[in-house]
């Protein structure tokens, strides 16, 4: 976002929603047949992350998370309460890795029982990242220059080592893998 408020409220009365009024948080909205978005509030700048429940003929399936918050754990106390028709969850698919993505896969799979949906890779570089599996400052510091990371850029990274943890809570320690260009079926359709 630019840095004048000015210009920031200019260009966020310019943004145009395809279906409507963006849902208050807490609350869903349907936008597709069986597909309902939702937001949840991030603690940086991007203030919010949309987040997806696909009904399903027996309960509900949630893609993506929201970051492991007090507040967006209530949130979802309030839609599992108010929003899902006495139907459970049955399923948590997870994008990526990002903790706003998969920062509660771990609690929202514990409360319903149900699996979690994610590639491979995703998966484990998410434990990975959880567990801060590189713990020497030099073996990270290549590691992240080996990766594209600029030299003058590595120290923060070492500032906010253990950050990722605290955005995500204990993953599963089982999962259903995910493959790219394999179809998954939700709310009756097929996705890839």
């Amino acid at each position: 976002m630019p840095d004048s408020p000015d210009l920031s409220q200019r260009l966020l009365a310019q943004l145009r929603f395809p279906c409507g009024e963006v849902p208050e948080p807490g609350t869903i909205k349907n936008v597709a047949p069986g597909i309902f978005w939702l937001r949840m509030p991030l603690p940086f700048q991007l203030n919010h992350i949309n987040l997806w429940l696909v009904e399903e003929k027996d309960g509900w399936t949630i893609v993506d998370t929201g970051i492991n918050t007090q507040a967006t754990r209530d949130l979802w106390d309030k839609i599992f309460a108010e929003c899902l028709g006495g139907k459970p969850v049955t399923r948590v698919v997870a994008t990526h890795l990002h903790p706003d993505h998969v920062g509660l896969a771990g609690w929202l799979c514990e409360r319903w029982d149900a699996p979690l949906y994610m590639t491979l890779g995703e998966y484990m570089s998410a434990v990975a990242a959880r567990n801060d599996f590189i713990d020497h400052e030099d073996v990270r510091a290549a590691h992240l220059a080996r990766n594209g990371v600029p030299a003058d850029k590595i120290q923060l990274f070492h500032r906010h080592k253990g950050g990722y943890a605290k955005g995500v809570a204990p993953l599963p320690p089982a999962f259903q893998r995910m493959i790219h260009a394999h179809p998954i079926t939700l709310g009756g359709h097929r996705w890839t």
